[in-house]
């Protein structure tokens, strides 16, 4: 199994990929309004559409695929005993207790 990547890497990777999705799925929206355009005849609207269409597209594409890739769990970090509390399991580690009252009801300084 490879090593891991670094964590500004893996960023870079992840958002170069979602830069590709996005303009391929771009292209792909631009290039059917394009051929439905052409049924018609092509007009100087019919461009300056499928340009919109291109940016908008692109833009939302590249939103949702940065969201998707935000869904993926990262690792856990392993959990740290604290250390008031006792590696023996008998123990209830009161002393780590506290209660926190109001500051209203708590004892002046």
């Amino acid at each position: 199994m490879p090593a891991p990547l670094p964590a500004s890497s893996r960023t870079r990777v992840v958002r170069s990929i979602a830069i590709g999705v996005s303009l391929s799925l771009a292209l792909v929206a631009s290039g059917l309004l394009f051929e439905a355009s052409l049924q018609d005849g092509m007009d100087w609207l019919d461009w300056f559409r499928a340009v919109l269409i291109l940016i908008t597209t692109a833009w939302l594409a590249w939103g949702a695929s940065l969201a998707f890739a935000g869904l993926a769990p990262r690792a856990r970090a392993p959990r740290r005993r604290s250390p008031a509390c006792s590696p023996r399991p008998c123990c209830s580690c009161r002393s780590a207790t506290r209660i926190r009252l109001p500051p209203s009801r708590a004892s002046p300084p």
